[in-house]
């Protein structure tokens, strides 16, 4: 005898049926919640023994046919779809609702619908029930329903139809359904319903079907159809919901070109399930572990990959950090498949499920050229800290952000003191304008600077130095700051003292001694008759003279090479040459001057007195001399040639002067030469001699052009 009610108010079938029925009991605690193995097992049940089914459809478990099958017995059908599944296809196959398995509160839908289903179940609200459920699935945006007779006639057709073909629903229906198919396909359309309607032999999956379809503006359109069949006093009616693909696709082809870019990156990229274990792994991955396949890993547990060292410091600290902020990322040691191990950049993003996604990438490379930076920078410093002077990095506000030991050393402070101290806090007070000048030349005109000063220390000793600053750069070219040298000279200051004193003693006792001996031997010349004695007379006289004339040139040659205030500037050679020639005596000389309009050159305006001296040094050693000075430009230098017709100038002499060693001083030569040596080399240039045509020697000045 059949039952008069229903002795399950719900019974979930399908799989994940049991968790399922676990969460619905705790939802629906005033109904009683059954579960059963197959469908089959609903097929068993006595009619009316249940109230409503849950379904639960997932790819691969229970299909929709299942949910056919269980509708066909007159009992409301709740699918629980599963977001791989096919709503539409549920729908199709009868079910009285549909809800997606997604989302937190996806179990609180599910219970709601059928709490609804269930109160629903009478039937005066069945009746009801029917228009609405067949009003909402119809006016669903997200796809189109349509209903064709088994003329192929468009019976009707939902608002969605012209947001997927451009048809109003009105103009399609009374069409034939061929009218929204490429035409390719309609002999196989006509064939496969006389087929089906003979037969009753389906020729496609109505399930789920993936078809094109064709748009009013005659454009194609990738569709997904599921079917069903109604059979009326009329005839039979076919139903479809269609639903508008490009934008799936477009997100599939998408999916696609990344799936494409992560098999082709040069980065390892894996994903791990819960328990660690390895889902899939790129060609990348497996390589840099050592492994020619991918697939070898697949399955494998991540702590194959690495030392036990660097499982415990992952298990300790990493998983932690990534369990709490979701990602972390940093160096660990992998191991390879041959047992080797190498240096990485790993990162790990946690997912939803518990899962990971590992980023890695070898850096051995890296880590070698950082291990060879930071070797070098350490021989970089010990040289800097062996350096006898004081070392210093001043930034782009004048404080020390760098130094070495000696620095330490020399002013006392220590590493904390120095640390952000103004540089001008070691300088005197007396020197902090023209010290902070020097500073800022460096820092914002990028111009190399050495000025002389005092270094102070932290008790306030004063210890003469000599400061060499230029721009420190970082890589692109831009100006970060200062780096400079300065050199203890106390020392130096100490000689040039005693120099000084020495050459001004000198050059006064040899300038009163002659002016004594030169007026002696007047006097007594006026009272000599006696040639011999007029002559020797005559030779102490020239002898004092050029004496005097040495004492003169040491005095230039001290004010000129003492000189600092003179800077390498761009001067005109030209110019130069017809200064000096004013300044020098002429008379009585055969001079000739070949000069070009400008020879523009980089040198200081003391070349003047060198091109003075030479003039003057062959009128005062030649008798009625014959001079050549002539100017001529190169491709990068600028040469002043001073040719004579005297005697010459011995080899030793020339040796001596070009290779700046000391050596006696021939024909009267004195330390003209030598000063004009001077100047030329300070001054940027070289000095050279050659053969003149004139008989005598030609000295040449050599400057860079400008």
């Amino acid at each position: 005898m059949a039952p008069t009610g229903p002795t399950a108010d719900v019974v979930c079938v399908g799989a994940q049926q049991e968790p399922v029925a676990e969460r619905l009991a705790a939802e629906l605690d005033q109904y009683s919640i059954e579960t059963v193995s197959s469908v089959a097992a609903v097929a068993d049940r006595p009619v009316g023994s249940i109230a409503c089914v849950v379904a639960v459809v997932e790819a691969g478990a229970l299909s929709v046919d299942a949910v056919e099958r269980v509708a066909a017995r007159d009992v409301p059908v709740v699918a629980f779809v599963d977001p791989t599944a096919s709503a539409d296809a549920a729908l199709t196959a009868g079910a009285t609702d549909v809800v997606t398995a997604a989302g937190s509160d996806r179990y609180a839908v599910l219970a709601h619908r059928i709490e609804t289903t269930l109160r629903g179940s009478e039937p005066p609200q069945s009746q009801q029930a029917i228009p609405a459920q067949f009003a909402a699935l119809t006016n669903n945006d997200s796809f189109a329903v349509m209903t064709i007779d088994d003329r192929s006639r468009i019976q009707f057709a939902s608002p969605a139809t012209e947001d997927i073909f451009g048809y109003p629903p009105a103009e399609l229906e009374g069409q034939s359904l061929t009218t929204i198919m490429p035409e390719r396909f309609h002999d196989a359309h006509h064939e496969g319903v006389a087929t089906y309607l003979a037969s009753g032999e389906r020729s496609l999956d109505w399930s789920w079907i993936e078809l094109p379809g064709r748009h009013r503006d005659g454009t194609e359109i990738p569709l997904g159809i599921s079917f069903g069949e109604t059979v009326t006093d009329d005839g039979r009616l076919f139903s479809a919901i269609i639903r508008d693909m490009r934008d799936q696709q477009a997100r599939e082809a998408q999916l696609d070109r990344l799936a494409t870019a992560v098999e082709a990156s040069m980065d390892g990229i894996a994903l791990l399930d819960a328990d660690g274990r390895y889902e899939y792994v790129n060609a990348a991955h497996a390589a840099i572990y050592g492994y020619d396949d991918p697939a070898a890993l697949e399955a494998e547990h991540w702590r194959t990959l690495y030392e036990d060292a660097e499982v415990a410091r992952l298990e300790a600290d990493v998983l932690p950090t990534v369990a709490d902020e979701g990602q972390w990322r940093g160096e660990l040691t992998g191991r390879r498949a041959d047992g080797s191990t190498f240096p990485q950049d790993i990162s790990l993003t946690q997912l939803d499920d518990g899962g990971l996604v590992c980023v890695v990438r070898d850096i051995s490379d890296q880590v070698r050229r950082r291990d060879e930076l930071q070797s070098e920078r350490r021989f970089v410093e010990s040289i800097i800290d062996a350096l006898p002077d004081a070392f210093y990095v001043l930034g782009d506000d004048g404080t020390f952000k760098r130094w070495n030991d000696e620095l330490n050393a020399v002013t006392g402070y220590s590493d904390a003191e120095l640390d952000g101290m103004d540089a001008l806090a070691v300088i005197p007070e007396t020197d902090h304008d023209r010290v902070g000048a020097a500073i800022a030349a460096v820092l914002h005109d990028h111009e190399p600077v050495t000025i002389e000063s005092a270094l102070l220390t932290k008790q306030g000793e004063a210890i003469p130095h000599e400061f060499s600053g230029s721009p420190l750069r970082d890589a692109d070219g831009t100006v970060t700051g200062l780096v400079g040298i300065g050199r203890d000279i106390s020392s130096k200051r100490l000689r040039e003292q005693r120099l000084s004193v020495l050459s001004r003693v000198l050059r006064h006792n040899v300038r009163n001694r002659t002016t004594v001996i030169r007026g002696r031997a007047e006097q007594v010349a006026d009272h000599v008759t006696d040639p011999e004695l007029s002559a020797a007379l005559d030779t102490v006289d020239r002898a004092a003279a050029a004496l005097e004339s040495t004492s003169e040139h040491a005095r230039l040659a001290e004010r000129l090479l003492r000189d600092r205030d003179t800077e390498r500037q761009p001067i005109d050679l030209c110019r130069v040459v017809e200064a000096a020639l004013e300044t020098a005596e002429t008379a009585g000389i055969d001079l000739s001057v070949d000069l070009p309009d400008t020879a523009v050159v980089t040198a200081t305006g003391h070349v003047q007195h060198a091109v003075t001296e030479l003039v003057d040094n062959a009128r005062s050693h030649i008798e009625d001399p014959t001079i050549r000075v002539a100017v001529t430009r190169g491709d990068d230098h600028v040469r002043i040639r001073v040719a004579d017709d005297g005697p010459g100038i011995p080899g030793h002499e020339r040796e001596a002067v070009q290779s700046d060693a000391e050596t006696p001083l021939a024909h009267g030569t004195g330390i003209g030469l030598w000063l004009v040596a001077w100047i030329t080399s300070s001054a940027g240039g070289t000095l050279t001699f050659e053969e003149s045509s004139l008989g005598g020697t030609a000295v040449v000045l050599s400057f860079p052009a400008a």
